[in-house]
């Protein structure tokens, strides 16, 4: 018996002399069964859902790290050499630095500003070291900063004055 049936039934009272009817009684114990079959698909769908994200989730990170896997290789096999006190050439770290901002950037994530360039102060995007520095004043990036492919800043650009 569905739970919107046994609701659409009339309700009965115990008879005069107090005593509940057996059909009340059956109607109670089917409204017993229907909350409990619906706690426990509940319960189902909620471990389904719970799953459903975690499984998104992982194949999310998968992808992140697909587009970076090229340039984490490289940059992990030119560690090792460092450590073993091989030299490496300045050209193939170059190389290897421009393919990881090129994966971030395929990544959506977007850098602020270039080391060097001379910016106007900005404290959503930059930081320094003066608590005194007005918003506007020219200023040279020392290090770039990093933006979320939403926008949010990861990463201040350290700046100091001209």
């Amino acid at each position: 018996m569905h739970l919107f049936s046994i609701f659409k039934r009339k309700n009965r009272l115990p008879d005069s002399q107090g005593k509940s009817n057996p059909q009340d009684e059956t109607l109670i114990v089917d409204l017993r069964h229907q909350i409990s079959t619906l706690q426990s698909a509940i319960t189902k769908n909620h471990r389904l859902t719970e799953s459903l994200i975690s499984n998104a989730a992982t194949e999310q990170l998968d992808s992140l790290l697909q587009g970076v896997s090229q340039s984490a290789v490289y940059m992990a096999t030119q560690m090792s050499l460092v450590n073993q006190n091989n030299n490496i050439s300045t050209t193939d770290l170059a190389a290897t630095i421009q393919l990881f901002i090129t994966s971030l950037e395929q990544l959506g994530a977007r850098f602020i500003g270039e080391a060097g360039e001379v910016v106007s102060y900005d404290p959503t995007y930059h930081s320094t070291s003066n608590p005194h520095l007005e918003v506007g004043t020219d200023v040279v990036i020392q290090v770039s900063g990093l933006k979320s492919p939403s926008g949010q800043v990861l990463r201040h650009a350290m700046v100091i004055t001209k």
